[in-house]
């Protein structure tokens, strides 16, 4: 009958109280769970350590004891960690960098590179100077035209005689502004303006109507007034305009002065009631004889519009010298 025997622990083993492995002794730390070796001391039965399988294996990693403040596994986790903490940081950093590389010196860059002298299409233009519209290559800046500043008419208030005419000057300030003057009446059915300001009265009825003409050059304007006398108050012997047929009699070349013309009379460019009309005159106003230009037509110079000598031509019938 066999006996009972007391099973014998390898001395060479050492028990791990943490997972409840054996191991070899020449391990100072559990290869299961890492626990540090504890020192040998008899047991009762005679081993080198601490009787009794009480513990059990843990899992790596989660080990209560071990090296330093948490066992192998603890340190794993610590070690993971800085390392993630210095790949993210340095991926911060340059995230950083190439924002501002990007939106700071990415255009001051750029600017950098670019010529002064270079313009939009890539042409050089350092030393080429600028053709302005007139020609000019000095590159200097041309001026568009002088603004203006005020504008006047040579006459303010004037009567004119049945299907009579008299010509209006506008005077603009300064004398170089770039302005073309414009010319309106306020009635058409008494009196017309041409562009160049000559105004003719059309007044059909019989009593005088007063207009209003007006000049405008850029913001600026200038008004007259102007008396439409109707055509009944046109005298029947010698209306206004009317040269007549008859001479008037044997005149001198020298001063004279206009009669005979209580509606006005008309000065043409020519000795002939089909040339051009060049101005209307009135009784008192005075003229110079030039010359007899036959069929009782006479040269005269007067004095236009704004104080111009003007050469014309009058029936002689509507001249007198003392």
């Amino acid at each position: 009958m066999p006996e009972n025997r007391t099973p014998i622990r390898r001395t060479d083993m050492i028990h791990c109280e943490n997972c409840g492995e054996d191991y070899s002794a020449t391990y100072k730390h559990c290869p299961f769970c890492d626990e540090e070796a504890p020192r040998r001391t008899p047991s009762r039965s005679g081993g080198g350590h601490s009787s009794g399988r009480g513990g059990k294996r843990v899992a790596a990693g989660h080990s209560s004891g071990g090296r330093g403040s948490g066992g192998h596994g603890g340190g794993e986790w610590d070690f993971n960690l800085f390392r993630i903490i210095g790949i993210v940081v340095p991926l911060c950093f340059i995230a950083a960098a190439l924002y501002i590389i990007i939106t700071v010196l990415g255009p001051m860059i750029s600017a950098g590179h670019e010529s002064p002298n270079t313009s939009a299409s890539g042409s050089p233009e350092a030393s080429q100077p600028v053709a302005s519209s007139s020609g000019d290559p000095s590159g200097s800046p041309q001026a568009t035209g002088t603004a203006v500043t005020g504008i006047t008419l040579d006459q303010t208030d004037v009567t004119i005689p049945a299907n009579g005419m008299v010509q209006l000057h506008a005077t603009i300030t300064p004398s170089d502004a770039d302005a073309e003057v414009v010319w309106t009446v306020d009635n058409t059915d008494a009196a017309t303006i041409s562009q160049d300001g000559l105004v003719t009265n059309t007044n059909t009825g019989g009593s005088r109507v007063t207009v209003t003409v007006t000049a405008t050059a850029g913001d600026f304007t200038a008004a007259c007034t102007v008396r439409c006398e109707g055509s009944a108050a046109q005298p029947s012997s010698s209306g206004s305009g009317s040269e007549g047929t008859t001479t008037g009699g044997t005149l001198s070349a020298g001063p004279a002065v206009v009669a005979n013309a209580d509606g006005g009379v008309r000065v043409r460019s020519g000795p002939s009631t089909s040339s051009e009309i060049l101005a209307s005159l009135f009784n008192g106003n005075a003229v110079n004889i030039v010359s007899d230009a036959g069929d009782g037509w006479y040269q005269i110079t007067f004095d236009g519009n704004g104080g111009v000598e003007t050469t014309g031509y009058i029936l002689g019938e509507y001249l007198s010298q003392n």
